[in-house]
């Protein structure tokens, strides 16, 4: 599993064993949470995790075999700093209370 999947210390995360906390990774399994949500990623292009493969967008691609909702926005000009998370998290967080709210 790639380290970006995982928590910090797996085997001390809210006293989880990886095999318990696995079943809540929603890449290993799409749409069985329960509710259909669509998903928003908001994505720096210049982000230099992103460029060194540690981060994985393609792998949302199993959400349209699903039939989940992705939009994927990749931001011109943004990289992985405070300045991108608080140049969009207003959107982010309105995508979240709409689910919130129903």
């Amino acid at each position: 599993m790639h380290q970006w999947n995982r928590p910090v210390d797996a085997a001390n995360y809210n006293g989880w064993a990886p095999s318990n906390w696995m079943s809540h990774n929603h890449m290993r399994h799409p749409g069985s949470q329960g509710s259909q949500l669509d998903i928003l990623i908001d994505q720096g292009k210049d982000d230099q995790f992103l460029s060194d493969g540690q981060l994985l967008p393609d792998n949302f691609t199993v959400c349209t075999e699903k039939k989940i909702p992705v939009v994927f926005r990749l931001q011109e000009g943004y990289d992985h700093s405070y300045y991108f998370i608080a140049t969009f998290i207003a959107d982010n967080i309105r995508h979240h209370a709409k689910y919130l709210k129903a």
